[in-house]
C-alpha cells in the first residue's frame, strides 16, 4: 500500500549553487516542522500564504537531494518557478500524485512480465521522469521547450534508460508558434493558438506520435504522461494507433481554464473504453484531522475544477481495481 505517506521519500537538504539560496528563519522553520510531520498540511499552507514573498529563498539555481524507495535521487531546480519552489517547500513536485503512481507501477509491473516504458509528453524540467524512472525499462522525454530542455537533459543525465526528443507531439508533422513560458513557471509553456497574441513566441516542431513511434521503432508506452497545456486532443488524436493497441495507463494535468480545449477527450478515451478518474487531496474538514493529504479518485466529468485526470483501459481494471476502490474510484466499476 502507497500513498505520500507510505512511499519511502526522505529529504536529504539541497545543494545550493555559485550564490548561497537565502530564506527567511520562519519559513525555514515551518518548513522543517511540515516536513518531519509536526504540523498539518493545511497549517502549512495557510502559513505561506501569510509570509511575505521576500522570505522566499533567492532566485538561483539548486539541486534538490531526495531519496524515495531506498534509491537517492537529484533534481537541478530554480527556486523562481513554479516546480522548484514547491520542491523546496514540499520535498518534491507533485508528491502525491507520483507516490500513487509508483504504487500502481509497480501492481503493473508484477502483471506483467515484459519490459515496460514510459512517455513523458511535455517532460518540462525532468520532474516525473526523475521520480519514476526507475520503475521502466525505458524512458521517453518529449519537450520543446528550450527554457527547459537544458534543465531536463542535466537531470535525466545520469539515468541511461531515458532518452529525449526535443520536440512536441501532436496529430501533424508541423512547426507551431510556442510561448515558452513566464518568468515564473516554465509549466505555463504552451503551444499558440490561431489569434492568440502572446510574448516570448517561438517556432517548434511538433511531430504526430503514431508516425514518430514507428519511425524510431520505440518500445511501446506502458504508461503515458501528458501535460500540454490545452494541446491534449491533437496528441491523443496523433497517438489514437498506439493508444488503441497498447492501452496504456494515461495520466493528464487538465487545468480548470483549459477545460473548453480538452473537452474532445470525454470522447477520445471513452471511444477506447477508458475509465477517467480526477485525482486530488482531501477536502478540508478531512485535512483537519490529518497531517498529510492522501490521494482521492472520483470520475471525471470534464466538468468542474480539476488539474490531474487518470484514464485506464479495461485491459488494466482488473490489475488496479483494488487500489483505484481504496482511493475512492470503485464505485464506476
Amino acid at each position: 500500500m502507497t500513498d505520500d505517506r507510505r512511499v519511502e521519500h526522505r529529504s536529504l537538504g539541497r545543494q545550493p549553487g555559485a550564490d548561497e539560496i537565502r530564506a527567511a528563519w520562519p519559513l525555514r522553520r515551518a518548513r522543517a516542522l511540515y516536513q518531519k510531520d509536526c504540523v498539518p498540511e493545511w497549517f502549512y499552507k495557510a502559513a505561506l500564504k501569510a509570509m511575505p514573498a521576500r522570505w522566499y529563498p533567492d532566485p538561483q539555481s539548486y539541486v534538490l537531494r531526495t531519496e524515495i524507495d531506498g534509491r537517492a535521487i537529484e533534481l537541478k531546480l530554480r527556486t523562481d518557478d513554479t516546480i522548484g519552489r514547491e520542491a523546496w517547500l514540499y520535498g518534491y513536485y507533485d508528491r502525491l500524485v507520483l507516490g500513487f503512481l509508483r504504487e500502481l507501477v509497480t501492481r503493473l509491473k508484477r502483471a506483467n512480465a515484459a519490459p515496460m516504458a514510459f512517455y513523458d509528453i511535455g517532460a518540462n524540467i525532468g520532474n516525473h521522469t526523475v521520480f519514476l524512472a526507475d520503475l521502466f525499462e525505458r524512458v521517453y522525454c518529449f519537450e520543446p521547450n528550450p527554457k527547459a530542455i537544458e534543465i531536463l537533459k542535466a537531470n535525466v543525465a545520469p539515468l541511461a534508460q531515458v532518452e529525449i526528443f526535443p520536440v512536441g507531439l501532436s496529430n501533424e508533422d508541423a512547426e507551431l508558434g510556442f510561448m515558452t513560458g513566464s518568468a515564473t513557471n516554465l509549466g505555463n509553456a504552451h503551444i499558440v493558438a490561431p489569434g492568440e497574441t502572446r510574448e516570448q513566441v517561438v517556432k517548434i516542431s511538433v511531430r504526430n506520435g503514431d508516425k514518430l513511434i514507428g519511425t524510431e521503432s520505440l518500445a511501446p508506452p506502458a504508461m503515458m504522461k501528458i501535460d500540454v497545456e490545452g494541446h491534449e486532443p491533437e496528441v491523443i488524436a496523433g497517438l489514437e494507433a498506439t493508444i488503441e493497441r497498447h492501452t496504456p495507463v494515461i495520466v493528464l494535468e487538465i487545468l480548470t481554464r483549459a477545460l473548453g480545449k480538452v473537452a474532445p477527450l470525454a470522447g477520445q478515451l471513452g471511444a477506447c473504453g477508458y475509465r477517467v478518474f480526477k485525482m486530488s487531496g482531501l477536502g478540508r474538514a478531512q485535512q483537519l484531522t490529518r497531517f498529510r493529504n492522501e490521494l482521492v479518485l472520483s470520475p471525471f466529468d470534464f466538468d468542474g475544477p480539476c488539474e490531474n485526470a487518470i484514464a485506464i483501459a479495461p485491459a488494466q481494471w482488473e490489475v488496479l481495481r483494488e487500489i483505484f476502490e481504496r482511493h475512492g474510484g470503485g464505485q464506476t466499476a
